[in-house]
């Protein structure tokens, strides 16, 4: 399963970065993994990117 980091995932959904970190640390993002510093978010956790458009 390939990952995106946070940057990645933030253009991708179009929200700030800080919003993607605290969703991350929240445990709200399915799949997310931290490694060591980083957080990683599953490409297929894209889907979810509706989701931000429609609670922008």
């Amino acid at each position: 399963m390939p990952f995106m980091t946070i940057p990645e995932a933030a253009v991708l959904w179009h929200i700030p970065a800080a919003e993607l970190r605290e969703l991350c640390e929240k445990y709200e993002i399915l799949g997310a993994v931290r490694v060591h510093q980083r957080w990683f978010i599953p490409e297929d956790a894209a889907q979810l990117e509706a989701f931000f458009k429609a609670n922008l």
